[in-house]
């Protein structure tokens, strides 16, 4: 058989994730091609006898990038597909809707994956984080038998055991559920502050257009565009090497506190129930130091030494 892997990772988690299970299709003794989701056709994803989409968790769902391609699919007929993601927390019901996105399109889903990843995406968030230092090595050998394991119930299922199709699985309940329906493109417009691109210190390298996921920036256009369109994924903002991607991060630190506080309950339990490795110490932790304020001093002390 052969299979596909379409994922969408920015700090490279979730392409960590994505070639370790291509690793375990691969000992299973399948061929599988690995496919960035800007990089593909939904239309026309490509040729394949087992799909597999996978991304990081935002706002306790799926990017809105990944559900629109889920979304603009074709429809078939019985192919099978499975899920993943990676999280800095916890995966809310992530895998269930992306399960539902691809049942809807005719898929048989044969599986879910998570899996922690190194989340510091958010400039309102310290570095390090709680998730520090995943992937490590127990989560890339999880996600390799967990791509053997899919191309091993596949090859199964093509011969006739079609018992082995798991039942859909279902959304936990939780605090997040709520959160990931309030926060729509339009809240989230609402919630977040508008970027501005500073003049003085954008040296028009482009950097920000080629990382944009959804195509949104637009430097050297005659009105510059920037978050048109915009997912929220901040990695603009993170990846412009002259900090000139600039926003009122002030305004939202009142929240990093009960946000944390959230973070550090839930990973507590799943650390009590052996779901969670803690490799940063929570002392080490330091949410009065967000991201935008580390990364201004690192511009600072760069200028400073020219």
């Amino acid at each position: 058989m052969k299979a596909k892997i379409i994922y969408f990772s920015q700090q490279g988690g979730t392409q960590t994730i994505a070639e370790q299970i291509g690793v375990g299709i691969r000992t299973a003794g399948d061929d599988c091609d690995l496919a960035a989701l800007k990089d593909t056709d939904p239309s026309n994803p490509g040729d394949f006898d087992l799909l597999g989409i996978g991304c990081p968790v935002f706002f306790f769902k799926e990017p809105f990038n990944v559900s629109d391609f889920m979304d603009a699919l074709p429809r078939v007929d019985g192919k099978y597909a499975f899920v993943f993601i990676t999280h800095g927390a916890t995966p809310a019901g992530t895998l269930a809707s992306m399960w539902k996105r691809l049942e809807d399109k005719g898929y048989h889903v044969l599986g879910a994956h998570n899996s922690y990843s190194d989340s510091h995406q958010i400039p309102i968030y310290p570095y390090p984080t709680h998730t520090t230092g995943h992937p490590d090595e127990q989560d890339r050998a999880e996600a390799r038998a967990f791509g053997q394991k899919m191309a091993e119930i596949s090859r199964r299922i093509s011969a006739g055991e079609t018992n082995l199709i798991p039942e859909p699985i279902a959304a936990p309940e939780g605090w997040w559920t709520e959160q990931s329906i309030a926060l729509d493109r339009e809240s989230l417009a609402e919630t977040f502050p508008k970027f501005s691109i500073d003049p003085d210190r954008c040296t028009e390298c482009l950097i920000c257009e080629e990382v944009c996921p959804v195509d949104g920036i637009g430097v050297q256009e005659e009105q510059p565009r920037i978050q048109n369109p915009c997912i929220f994924c901040f990695h603009c903002v993170m990846q412009c090497p002259e900090v000139a991607i600039q926003a009122d991060w002030e305004s939202l630190m009142h929240l990093v506190p009960e946000i944390f506080e959230r973070y550090f309950n839930n990973l507590d339990a799943a650390e009590k129930r052996g779901e969670f490795r803690r490799i940063t110490a929570r002392e080490d932790i330091h949410i009065d130091d967000p991201i935008f304020k580390q990364r201004e001093r690192e511009r600072a002390a760069r200028d400073g030494k020219e």
